[in-house]
Parts: structure tokens; sequence; C-alpha cells
């Protein structure tokens, strides 16, 4: 079964819009079903988290619930994909910047 993967880092330069943006992410992320979403550890990607943990609370069981990994760094994430990837999944690189950029 092919699985969609997002995996991000977050988006930076955002100001006072960071909150925004990263809410409207997750709610996109959730909406079209991603099966699993993969975040590295930051300021943006605290505010997917922050969405999802409340999002997934108030809903029930039966709902759409993706897979959610987090990671300290976006080397350690990317070391982690041959375990994490199936043959025929799709992954999305959001943002893929160096861990010295943020």
């Amino acid at each position: 079964m092919k699985r969609t993967i997002f995996l991000t880092p977050g988006l930076v330069e955002l100001g006072d819009q960071m909150e925004i943006i990263h809410t409207q992410i997750a709610q996109k992320l959730i909406e079209k079903k991603i099966d699993v979403v993969i975040l590295i550890q930051t300021k943006g990607t605290n505010f997917i988290q922050k969405y999802f943990d409340k999002y997934f609370s108030n809903k029930m069981k039966s709902d759409f619930f993706p897979t959610v990994l987090t990671f300290e760094s976006a080397q350690i994430a990317h070391s982690q994909l041959k375990k994490i990837l199936k043959q025929g999944d799709i992954i999305l690189f959001q943002n893929d910047l160096t861990d010295n950029y943020l």
C-alpha cells in the first residue's frame, strides 16, 4: 500500500506569522490525510505538533490519525528513513535546510 510521507523542519523567517503558517500546514496535512508526518524539532514544528495534539485529543478514534515521528535533527531523521520508508512510498521534503541555519 502506497503511503504519503511529509518531512519538515518547519519554515523560517516568518516573524509573527510563524504560529499561523505552521498551524495551516498542520491543517493541510490532516485534510490531505498524509500517512506519516516526520517533524524535525524546531520552533515551527512545535506549532504543528501542538495543533496535532489539540486536534486529535478532540476527535473520535474512528477518525484519521497520521503517524507522527519527531527527531532532534534532520541528520537523525534522514538516517532513520531506511527504517521508515516502504516500497511505493511518496515522500515530500519541505524546506530541507541544514541544522546550522535554524
